[in-house]
């Protein structure tokens, strides 16, 4: 929830009604297309990271 309130603007994620995980993912239709980008691909990058594979190539410390 925290991602989509940091790129939806200020109180967009307020106006909607949203207060919990569920309630975003149901209404996940109703953000900007560009939230919803950024949500999947912060989202995508934690599951990798999480996997062990978010540390390999060449800036791995």
């Amino acid at each position: 929830m925290a991602l989509a309130a940091y790129n939806a603007g200020p109180g967009r994620i307020d106006r909607l009604g949203i207060r919990t995980n569920e309630q975003l993912i149901a209404q996940m239709h109703l953000l900007p297309g560009e939230t919803r980008r950024y949500i999947g691909k912060v989202t995508e990058a934690k599951a990798r990271y999480s996997a062990g594979s978010g540390m390999a190539g060449p800036h791995a410390v």
